[in-house]
């Protein structure tokens, strides 16, 4: 086998693999794999093509009519790399992508190799390409048939992702190959006889039908994908290559051509005939119709309202940094940064536009680089159909892909397939460069630089030995260094994916080896130290081992250093931080804790979990006002946040200030009226004032929104009691019973109003049970049942089950004081990973307890609680737990945590 041959050969199984190839044992599949393959296969290309010169074969290099576009734009991305926040990230890639300054030149790479080995092959670059675009269309027609062996997260009922993992991707890289596949069909088979009609060939009448039949399930897997910006494209390139070749397309070219129109026109008739199908619900997405009492109204707050909201910010980038941007790679870290009060937060790591991207991350260096580029490219293609013959149909059919790509650029972004097919449809399109009577190219020779004049094709001849021999060590080392990057990225991030299956799988050490091991492997990225320091947080969470929490800090520190830009890595450190200093009480980590968040809050102000945390780390340090004034603080940047509002109501609960509580529930509500806990905090809050019938209301409409919560009838039958309204107190009571039949309070309550249908509106409601300071509940004495509400089963002599998602304990305390809670509990034996617990006081969160022991090796608790998680009056005490299942085959209840006693006592 030639050198020659054996380029081809990877440049073939780049264009044929690359689009169909994932691997589901990555954490990053379909994007790393794709990158993976193609930057190897294109390293080996290019290796060999070094071999080749260092043979004495020569390059055989031509300029291209595209040479100063591509150097413009790699000036471009060096600039913007060097001026980078990170220039490591924007020279190598996050580990996600792989699309920094070395992908860009593996993609230069690519489109050379392309012009030099595969110019005088269209036909079959072009096949190659509709063979791949059949194979991932077929597959994807497979899935919305429901026979893909896999199962994905997106749901292909409703949109196909076929081997791209992300619709919008493969309705992109499907609409550039139609075009291809037209060009394909109108033209004669590769090989034929030239002087012989094609329209008399049987071979030609099975190549027209070959490619009639690749064009329709190109299209029907088009239109399954639902993609709004591969219709664009696909719209584009197809009218291009119409405009193109009708003009000189034979007759059976021309009625192919109508043919397949006609046959896509009726494909997606049928399509859109039925509203349930992607098509229509895409499109009726786009924008939101409201009806009111003045008519009709269009808001943007359907899916396009997400890329306004990425257009806007990233138009802000830009303006921010005019110049040469934030750097390649770095859209992720500073894109939060620039969101409007009242945009909702974003995880969107591209502009979701060509231009805009370009503009936010190399700024108007790298938008001026992409529109020379395009604007040569389009000349260059623009030439190309100057030439007569079959040539000028397949030249219009990649300038149409190339087109494809641009449209739906305007509305989303290139992954490695789509990105790779554009610079080989480049090579395909541009000619040599045009003749310059100065020069005449050649290849590399013996000993000396030679230079001539001549009016043929423009050869530079470069006989000079270390000029060569420079050139080919260049191209070696960035080839072994691009695969050896790649395949780095590729194994630690299986092992990655390993170690969180092991995690998953409760095997907490070999996790953390496999998670270590990935960070080595890969050193560059932090994203897998960052993933060692949250599953060593996981770990300690689960197995109650503070010890496990300091290597945590460590790796996300390191993640950090590497990064320091990333917002999110700030925010895990200070979770981790915030966990150490609950392990150990120290106030210094606290500290370090609230520091880390507030770095994070600076680059993720759109995160309301970021101000939640740093408020309930306030709440924890005794710091309740500065946690109201952060609370506020975010609820001014994400006025569009409950959960920031419904944290601000429970610290200004926490605080006793009921009347601000009511006001920040209220706006919950406003912008939530569906939001169950907001309803249910108003009815407490009115309850505890003695407005029983506002509570009555409150809790009445969190009944309805939570139809299968026995404490929300509870909570109503309470107030309606305590309203003078004993006969629907009564109705709500039987409500909960039905809900729960094993509901102790709800029963002691109907027992103690008398009769059924007529209540007596004199009756009294049993007063909550109250405790001394310092009290003892011991869940094995039927008599200490009056503490219990839901989710508890009956007594028996060891203690009581915990049943269900969570167990409810309700007790009134005269005074407040600082005081601990001590709870004796264990946890049933089960295969599957340990136990968990979340301790709430009066909405407040006290802790989370791991179960380590043994089933039946009791297990004791205890945490510090402040006064002021404490009410004067009723306190409801909540254990939540992690799962529950039947206690036996023969015993159905749904068991989570055995207790035996509940105990109040000193801080």
């Amino acid at each position: 086998m030639t050198i020659d041959r054996a380029i081809r050969l990877c440049l073939y199984a780049a264009l044929l693999a690359t689009p169909l190839v994932f691997d589901p044992g990555l954490y990053h599949v379909f994007v790393l794999d794709k990158a993976v393959l193609l930057r190897a296969l294109v390293s080996a290309g290019t290796v060999l093509w070094a071999v080749k010169a260092v043979r004495g074969e020569g390059w055989g290099w031509r300029r291209t009519g595209l040479d100063r576009g591509v150097l413009v734009v790699l000036i471009a991305a060096l600039v913007a790399t060097t001026f980078s926040a990170s220039s490591r990230i924007s020279l190598i890639g996050s580990s996600t992508r792989q699309e920094g300054l070395v992908a860009l030149v593996n993609d230069l790479l690519l489109f050379y190799l392309a012009f030099r080995f595969l110019k005088d092959r269209p036909q079959r670059v072009a096949g190659m390409v509709c063979l791949a675009g059949v194979l991932a269309a077929g597959y994807g027609i497979l899935q919305r048939l429901g026979g893909d062996p896999l199962s994905w997260s997106e749901p292909v009922w409703a949109r196909v992702t076929s081997t791209f993992g992300q619709p919008n991707a493969l309705g992109a890289y499907l609409g550039m190959a139609l075009p291809m596949i037209l060009a394909l069909g109108m033209t004669r088979p590769e090989g034929k006889v030239q002087n012989e009609k094609c329209n008399e060939s049987s071979l030609c009448t099975l190549h027209f039908a070959l490619c009639t039949f690749y064009f329709l399930v190109v299209g029907i897997g088009l239109l399954l994908t639902g993609s709004r910006g591969g219709w664009m494209g696909a719209g584009a390139g197809l009218t291009l290559f119409g405009a193109l070749t009708w003009p000189v397309a034979s007759g059976s070219a021309r009625r192919q051509a109508l043919f397949c129109a006609a046959l896509m026109v009726v494909v997606t008739g049928v399509f859109c005939l039925n509203p349930g199908l992607s098509p229509v619900r895409r499109i009726g997405s786009t924008v939101q119709i409201e009806y009111t009492g003045e008519g009709r109204s269009v808001s943007f707050d359907g899916t396009a309202r997400e890329r306004l909201v990425t257009w806007r910010a990233s138009w802000k980038m830009f303006l921010d940094h005019p110049l040469s941007g934030v750097g390649p790679e770095m859209m992720r870290e500073f894109l939060p940064r620039s969101l409007s009060a009242e945009d909702p937060e974003t995880e969107a790591d591209r502009a979701h536009n060509l231009l805009l991207h370009e503009a936010a991350t190399k700024g108007l260096i790298g938008l001026g680089a992409l529109v020379y580029l395009l604007v040569a490219l389009f000349r260059a293609g623009a030439f190309s159909q100057t030439v007569a013959g079959e040539g000028r149909i397949l030249s219009a059919g990649f300038l149409s892909a190339i087109l494809c790509y641009v449209v739906q650029g305007f509305v989303g972004f290139g992954w490695p397939a789509t990105t790779a097919l554009f610079w080989v449809a480049a090579a395909m399109v541009v000619g040599p460069h045009p003749q310059d009577s100065r020069f005449r190219v050649s290849d590399f020779g013996s000993s000396k630089v030679e230079v001539r004049s001549s009016n043929e094709d423009s050869h530079l001849v470069i006989r000079h030995w270390a000029i060569r021999n420079l050139g080919v060590a260049l191209l070696i080392v960035f080839a072994l260094a691009n695969a050896g990057l790649a395949v780095a990225a590729y194994r630690a991030d299986l092992m990655y994916a390993k170690g969180i299956r092991l995690m998953e799988a409760g095997e907490i050490e070999a996790a953390l080896s496999a998670c270590r091991s990935a960070g080595r492997t890969y050193p560059m990225s932090s994203e897998y130290l960052a993933g060692l320091g949250l599953l060593s947080h996981r770990a300690a969470e689960r197995t109650g081992d503070g010890r496990r929490l300091p290597e945590a800090e460590a790796a996300m520190a390191g993640a950090v250093g590497m990064d320091p830009e990333d917002g999110h890595l700030w925010a895990w450190l200070g979770m981790i931080r915030a966990a150490r200093f609950r392990a150990r009480g120290d106030t210094t980590l606290a500290l370090a804790a609230a520091q880390a968040y507030r770095e994070a809050v600076r680059r993720v102000p759109k995160n309301a979990g970021v101000f939640i945390n740093l408020s309930n780390l306030f709440v924890e340090t005794g710091q309740s006002a500065e946690a109201v004034r952060v609370c506020e603080e975010g609820a001014e940047r994400n006025p569009r946040s409950t959960e920031i509002l419904t944290a601000l109501g429970r610290v200004h609960q926490a605080r006793g200030e009921g009347e601000a509580a009511a006001r920040a529930f209220r706006r919950v509500v406003v912008r939530e009226p569906a939001n169950e806990a907001a309803h249910q905090a108003l009815g407490r809050i009115a309850f505890e004032r003695g407005d029983f019938e506002g509570a009555a209301e409150a809790y009445r409409t969190a009944a309805e929104l939570g139809p299968e919560s026995a404490a929300r009838q509870n909570d109503l039958g309470s107030a309606l009691f305590r309203a003078g309204r004993p006969e629907e107190a009564a109705q709500a009571f039987r409500a909960a019973l039905r809900i729960a039949p094993g509901d102790a309070y709800a029963r002691e309550v109907l027992e103690a109003i008398p009769a059924r249908d007529s209540v007596r509106a004199e009756g009294t409601l049993p007063e909550v049970p109250r405790l001394p300071r310092e009290a003892v509940i011991d869940l094995r004495d039927p008599a200490h049942r009056r503490y219990l509400r839901q989710g508890w089963s009956y007594t028996e002599t060891w203690g009581t089950w915990g049943t269900g998602e969570a167990s409810e304990v309700v007790f009134s305390l005269k005074g407040v004081a600082e005081g601990a809670l001590i709870v004796r509990a264990t946890a049933p034996s089960r295969p599957d990973p340990a136990q968990g617990m979340v301790v709430v006081l009066n909405d407040r969160l006290l802790a989370r307890w791991t179960f380590t022991r043994p089933a039946w090796d009791w297990e004791t608790f205890r945490v510090r609680v402040p006064a002021g998680a404490f009410l004067r009056g009723v306190n409801r005490l909540t254990f939540r737990y992690a799962r529950h299942g039947p206690a036996t085959q023969e015993d159905p209840r749904p068991v989570a945590v055995a207790f035996e006693k509940i105990a109040l006592g000193p801080p």
